[in-house]
């Protein structure tokens, strides 16, 4: 269904945002 495909993309971003707050301050800078 396309509430599920919804759903892990949502999923996906929020990991990637997590990922993204793991690296140096320096590389964000």
């Amino acid at each position: 269904d396309a509430s599920v495909d919804e759903l892990v993309q949502q999923q996906q971003q929020q990991q990637q945002r997590q990922q993204l707050q793991l690296l140096p301050s320096v590389a964000t800078e």
